[in-house]
C-alpha cells in the first residue's frame, strides 16, 4: 500500500539526494539524514562500475552511487535499523528515489499510534471504504450493461466477452464491456485480473506488452526493435516507444520512405484489428 505522507514538500521529491539535516519521510516513519556519502570507484560492484560508464563523463557526478545514514525522529523501529536507531539506504548507479522532505521539524502524528499520519491503520480504513463503495457499484449493475460505463450494450456496438463467473462480483456472470476508448481502460483493467484468476488464460490486444520500439513507415507497415529476449506478440501490442522510420539517426532505407516530398506520416501502425482478440497470447 503505498504511503502519502502529510507536511511534505512535493518539490524536494525531484532532487536525487537529500541534505545533511533534513527530515524525510521513508517507508511510513520521519528520519534525519545524519550523512551522505559518495561511494567511491573502488567499492563500485563490477556491475555499478560497467553501468557508471555508460553515462558521459560530465554526467557521472550526478547519477553516482551513494549511502545515506538515517537516525529515526518518529515511528515505529524498523527491522533494519541497528540499536541506535539508525539505518542506511543504498542509492544505486542512476537511480532517483526522490525523498519526500518534511517542511519542518513539526511532523504532522497520529494521535492514536503516534507515527507519521497517515498511519498504516488510517491509510487501510480508506482503502476499506473505497473497496467497499466499488463492491457496491459491482452489486448494483444491471445486467447487460458495461461496468466501465453503467450503460447498456447493444448488438450494434462492438464488445467484449469475459467468459466464466465475475472476478469482482462471484455473484455474477463474466461481464461485457464496450470497446470505445472510454471503456477500454476498464476492460484492460479487467483483463488483468481475469488472466491472474485463472493462469493460463489469454491476453488479448488489451493488455499485451513488449519492451521494443515501433517503428512505423510511410505505407503504415511497422517493425519492433530492441526487445531483448522478448518475443514481441504484435506492433499492436502496447510498446515502451513508438518512432516514425525517417527519425531514425541511419534514417530508412525503404525506396517508398523517401522524403524528398516533404511528406510526414505518423508512428502508429495502420490496420489495428476491431476485435482485440483477433490477436492473443
Amino acid at each position: 500500500m503505498n504511503w502519502d505522507p502529510a507536511g511534505v514538500d512535493r518539490h524536494h521529491q525531484r532532487r536525487r539526494r537529500p541534505n545533511v539535516g533534513d527530515l524525510i519521510a521513508v517507508d511510513r516513519r520521519a528520519w534525519h539524514v545524519a550523512r551522505v556519502d559518495d561511494i567511491a570507484d573502488t567499492d563500485l560492484s563490477p556491475d555499478d562500475a560497467a553501468t557508471l560508464r555508460t553515462y558521459k563523463e560530465a554526467f557521472r557526478e550526478r547519477v553516482r552511487p551513494f549511502r545515506i545514514l538515517l537516525r529515526r525522529a518518529h515511528g515505529e523501529p524498523h527491522p533494519a535499523e541497528n540499536k541506535r536507531g539508525e539505518a542506511s539506504i543504498t542509492v544505486p548507479v542512476g537511480y532517483h528515489p526522490g525523498f519526500p522532505t518534511y517542511t519542518s521539524d513539526r511532523v504532522p502524528l497520529c494521535s492514536c499510534c503516534g507515527h507519521p499520519w497517515p498511519c498504516l491503520l488510517a491509510d487501510q480504513e480508506a482503502w476499506a471504504a473505497k473497496e467497499l463503495a466499488r463492491a457496491e457499484r459491482e452489486m448494483q449493475l444491471m445486467p447487460g450493461c458495461c461496468p466501465a460505463c453503467n450503460e447498456p450494450v447493444t448488438s450494434r456496438q462492438r464488445s467484449i466477452t469475459f467468459a466464466g463467473p465475475n472476478v469482482k462480483n462471484p455473484l455474477a456472470e463474466g461481464p461485457t464491456f464496450h470497446l470505445r476508448r472510454k471503456c477500454r481502460h476498464g476492460a484492460a483493467a479487467y483483463e488483468e485480473l481475469w488472466v491472474a484468476d485463472e493462469p493460463g488464460r489469454p491476453r488479448s490486444l488489451l493488455t499485451l506488452k513488449c519492451a521494443g520500439q515501433v517503428i512505423t513507415h510511410r505505407d503504415g507497415t511497422a517493425e519492433c526493435f530492441g526487445a531483448v529476449d522478448s518475443d514481441c506478440p504484435s506492433v499492436f501490442a502496447q510498446h515502451r516507444q513508438y518512432s516514425s522510420c525517417y527519425t531514425q539517426s541511419h534514417g530508412c532505407p525503404r525506396p517508398e520512405c523517401d522524403r524528398s516530398d516533404g511528406h510526414l506520416w505518423g508512428c502508429t501502425p495502420k490496420g489495428y484489428p476491431t476485435d482485440p482478440r483477433a490477436i492473443t497470447r
